[in-house]
């Protein structure tokens, strides 16, 4: 293996797990946004697996839950009391945009995360 070959695999396996330890952070952020009426929610989020086109890592949060769209958007629009455990109510909003949230106000410290663990040996 050349020199360039050996960079490139290793720059690679480098961006492949900051995007890991970026794509956790995300989940846990979205996690905490999540309205937990019945904690079904909540637990079925899951990562899809990273791909790589062209130079292009991409990764996704999903929730296959039939409801969470309704959740995320909450398509009627009226404002609906999102609770926490005990019913506590921590947000009254249209929608509760969990991952919509999470996408806009944490892009600077998902940059951080990633740029924090790029290390090539």
């Amino acid at each position: 293996m050349n020199q360039f070959d050996y960079i490139t695999k290793n720059v690679e396996k480098s961006l492949k797990e900051a995007m890991e330890e970026a794509i956790k952070y995300s989940k846990k952020r979205i996690e905490g946004r999540t309205p937990e009426d019945t904690k079904k929610l909540v637990g079925d989020y899951k990562i899809d697996p990273l791909k790589v086109v062209w130079n292009v890592f991409s990764q996704k949060i999903v929730n296959k839950t039939p409801y969470a769209f309704y959740v995320e958007y909450w398509v009627m629009g009226q404002i609906y009391k999102y609770q926490k455990p005990k019913g506590i109510i921590f947000k009254l909003w249209v929608g509760a945009r969990m991952m919509t949230l999470t996408k806009e106000e944490d892009k600077e410290e998902i940059a951080k995360i990633i740029q924090a663990n790029i290390t090539v040996k």
